[in-house]
C-alpha cells in the first residue's frame, strides 16, 4: 500500500505525462507508464480508498484527457500494437531457441543447472502424458474409464494435464489409475527455471512439453 506522499507522486507523474502527450510529445510506451500508474493508483483505492478521497475528481479528469489523447492518437495506437506484436512473436522464437540450446547444453553436461553471470537455469527432464488420437479405442476406452468411478466433473474436460493432476491427488481407485496410464502414451519432457543468480529454485514441478 502506499503512503499518502507516493499516492502524490503517482498522480504528479501521470499529470505530467499526460502534459506531454497534450503537447505532441511522447509515443505509446509513454502512454503505457501512464496506464501503469493509473492502475496502481486503482489497486491503492480499492486497498485504501480514504487515500484517495480528495484526489478522485483529479484523477477522473487526468483519465479523460488521457482517453482522448489516446482516441486522438489511433493510428499510433495501432502501429504501437503491431510493433509489439511482431516483438513478442520474435522473442518467443528466440525464447525456444535458447531453451532447446540450454537442454542440449545441460544433457550434454549432465548437469541440471546452468549458471550465467546475472541468472541461473534449471533444467528438469521427465516425460509428459499424451493423450490417444480422438475416435481412436484407446481414446474411447480412456474416457468410459474416467467416466466411470463418476470422476468426470473432477476433470472437467478430458486433458492429459487435468488427467496427470486427478493421479497425483489420488483422484482414481489404483487399479483404474494403472489402466489410465497404459492408456496415456508418454514422451520426453524438460522443465526449464530461470531465476536471478543467488535467488531460490522454485519446487519440482510438472515438465513442460
Amino acid at each position: 500500500m502506499l503512503t499518502q506522499d507516493a499516492v502524490e507522486q503517482h498522480i504528479e507523474q501521470v499529470e505530467a505525462i499526460v502534459d506531454q502527450l497534450e503537447r505532441g510529445e511522447g509515443d505509446g510506451a509513454l502512454a503505457f507508464q501512464a496506464h501503469e500508474r493509473f492502475e496502481v493508483l486503482r489497486d491503492q483505492y480499492r486497498s485504501a480508498p480514504e487515500s484517495l478521497a480528495t484526489a478522485l475528481d483529479r484523477l477522473a479528469g487526468l483519465r479523460r484527457r488521457f482517453e482522448q489523447q489516446l482516441d486522438a492518437r489511433l493510428a499510433d495506437v495501432v502501429d504501437r500494437y503491431h510493433a509489439l506484436v511482431r516483438v513478442i512473436g520474435q522473442a518467443e522464437a528466440e525464447k525456444a531457441f535458447v531453451r532447446e540450446a540450454l537442454i542440449r547444453i545441460a544433457e550434454t553436461k549432465g548437469e541440471g543447472t546452468l549458471s550465467g553471470a546475472i541468472a541461473r537455469v534449471s533444467v528438469e527432464r521427465s516425460r509428459s502424458a499424451r493423450l490417444p488420437p480422438a475416435g481412436s479405442p484407446e481414446r474411447d476406452r480412456l474416457v468410459e474409464i474416467v467416466k466411470g468411478p463418476g470422476h468426470w466433473e473432477q476433470v472437467t474436460q478430458l486433458s492429459s494435464s487435468r488427467l496427470v493432476a486427478a493421479i497425483r491427488r489420488g483422484v482414481f481407485a489404483e487399479h483404474d489409475q494403472r489402466r489410465i496410464e497404459e492408456l496415456l502414451p508418454s514422451e520426453p519432457a524438460h522443465r526449464v527455471i530461470c531465476r536471478p543468480l543467488g535467488g531460490p529454485m522454485p519446487p519440482s514441478s510438472p515438465a513442460d512439453p
